[in-house]
């Protein structure tokens, strides 16, 4: 079986189509800033344009998917050029398991605990975002 990759007519290959559509359409349909459009929003002047956003992802204030080869950062996360701080709380209080592309969706997807809206929408209501975030990883029973 090695060296036998997923072809669309497999359901590996299916999904894995059907990831990358949904991925390419996440990216050009969502906001993205790269590192230098994270610094040139902040404001700030820095040699390394990577570092600034390196080392906020590193702490946990924001978080990044890589798609063909590029890393972007969905941009609402950002007020004024900063992280929102409510991005922070939810990342905490999402499953660990999840992976960047699973709190992508998360962020952008209605949510039935928010009243059907999208976590991304309601960053001004840490309370119910994090609420939100904290049932995500609740075992389904039923």
């Amino acid at each position: 079986m090695s060296g036998l990759q997923p072809t669309r007519s497999t359901p590996c290959g299916a999904l894995a189509s059907d990831n990358l559509e949904l991925r390419d359409r996440f990216v050009s349909e969502v906001p993205q800033l790269t590192s230098a459009e994270i610094v040139a929003q902040a404001g700030l002047k820095t040699k390394n344009p990577y570092a600034t956003a390196a080392r906020w992802k590193k702490a946990g204030n924001i978080f990044s998917v890589q798609h063909r080869g590029k890393e972007y950062f969905p941009a609402f996360q950002f007020r004024e050029g900063r992280p929102h701080p409510t991005i922070k709380k939810a990342l905490g209080a999402l499953p660990p398991r999840l992976s960047a592309w699973q709190r992508a969706f998360w962020f952008m997807s209605t949510n039935g605990w928010l009243a059907d809206k999208a976590p991304a929408d309601m960053l001004d209501d840490p309370q119910s975002i994090i609420a939100a975030a904290e049932r995500e990883g609740e075992e389904v029973v039923g």
